[in-house]
């Protein structure tokens, strides 16, 4: 018994796309993964940088501001939980960058599933010439 339904394509006459095509999507593919993880190295090393450097400024003028303002002796009369506050606001950037490199991780595993699947479907372009070229003989 045969299947014939007007709405299916059958294998043959599927449209595939060369191989030439895939090996171009691939070289973009590829550009833009190697410049991905170049900006997110070069990110993360200025945010933390830059993290680092405004810390310790707010630290400075926060010191200052005290000295300043009700003399330096309050400096050795604070709070442990203000000291505790200081301390804990050095972790700060590095958290906030470390959720911002998340984000270039996520794209570039999905830029690498990418890339896996159009490498398979490279392999299958390159048989199925090869496959035309030898049936063709």
């Amino acid at each position: 018994m045969v299947d014939v339904d007007p709405g299916k394509k059958s294998m043959s006459k599927k449209k595939y796309r060369s191989a030439k095509v895939i090996k171009r999507e691939l070289q973009i593919l590829e550009r833009e993964l190697n410049n991905l993880i170049r900006i997110r190295w070069n990110y993360a090393k200025r945010m933390l940088k830059f993290g680092m450097g405004v810390w310790l400024l707010g630290i400075g003028i926060f010191v200052l501001a005290v000295a300043v303002s009700k003399g330096p002796e309050l400096l050795t009369e604070l709070p442990p939980f203000v000291v505790g506050l200081l301390i804990s606001g050095a972790a700060v950037p590095p958290l906030v960058t470390a959720l911002i490199i998340r984000r270039f991780s996520s794209e570039i595993k999905r830029y690498e599933r990418m890339r896996r699947r159009l490498l398979l479907e490279y392999e299958r372009s390159l048989l199925r010439e090869v496959e035309e070229l030898i049936s063709s003989r």
